[in-house]
């Protein structure tokens, strides 16, 4: 089959390389290695591939506006998962937790307010 000779090479570099650990040059071999399975992060929004399997999510947030973030990986059939924002804004849940998780009262609250402490 068309490319099995260099996929044997691939696959036979990582044993070889290690084997000359002491040499001085085991890592310069495995930074070419690496080097050439690399996609820079710009290309990936033009990959046909990362397109076809939805890879890159677009979330648009009103705080921060649009952003291209890794979508939710193995994509499943019937629940493929999905990321709907970005999270919470700083500070969204302080109420729910200080109030409704640890007790404190709306003086308390009001102290830490103007304290900067949340």
């Amino acid at each position: 089959m068309p490319g099995d000779d260099n996929m044997n090479a691939v696959r036979n570099e990582p044993a070889r390389a290690a084997s000359a650990i002491g040499s001085g040059d085991a890592a310069a071999r495995f930074a070419a290695l690496q080097a050439q399975f690399k996609t820079s992060y710009g290309e990936i929004f033009d990959d046909p591939q990362y397109k076809a399997r939805g890879n890159i999510a677009f979330v648009s947030d009103e705080r921060a506006g649009k952003h291209a973030l890794p979508n939710v990986v193995p994509r499943l059939t019937e629940t493929p998962g999905g990321i709907d924002t970005l999270g919470p804004a700083l500070g969204a849940h302080n109420d729910e937790v200080f109030k409704g998780l640890l007790g404190l009262s709306d003086e308390t609250m009001q102290r830490l307010r103007a304290e900067n402490v949340i």
